[in-house]
């Protein structure tokens, strides 16, 4: 018998949200069985000293970070988007909900290559804007809501 596989998650790190997304009908897929196996980052960060991500901690860390889940989160969207268009080919109202879906997660790929970021979120964070930021958010740039 195959042993089941142990998945690892930290509840609040982004990387596991994606995975966490797909493991479950990979491992039924595969019939393996699958242990969730629950843990906390924060006392690792604090054993190294870190009082923050190091996502936070190093800037170029965290950029790279943003640009590489929204290029997993956008291939994500684009296996759920054609799995919904054919299973609801008919229906033109989940189509045009399935292609605004799919523009709006193009949209924060978008932001998020040019800027590495959400310049809308500066504030909140607590972190300065650039000059570019600046004016893309005065001329209007997405806020997602925000």
């Amino acid at each position: 018998m195959t042993a089941p596989l142990e998945f690892w998650f930290e509840f609040a790190s982004t990387y596991s949200y994606p995975a966490a997304m797909r493991v479950e009908a990979l491992c039924t897929t595969a019939r393996v069985a699958l242990r969730w196996r629950p843990f906390l980052l924060g006392p690792l960060f604090a054993a190294q000293g870190w009082r923050d991500s190091p996502f936070n901690l190093y800037p170029a860390k965290g950029a790279y970070m943003w640009r590489d889940l929204a290029r997993v989160c956008a291939g994500e969207a684009k296996q759920r988007l054609r799995a919904h268009t054919e299973a609801f080919a008919s229906d033109a109202q989940a189509l045009q909900q399935a292609q605004a879906f799919l523009d709006f997660a193009r949209q924060h790929r978008d932001v998020i290559g040019r800027f590495g970021r959400f310049p809308h979120r500066n504030g909140v964070l607590g972190r300065p804007s650039t000059p570019q930021e600046v004016v893309y958010l005065a001329d209007g740039g997405h806020r997602f809501g925000q």
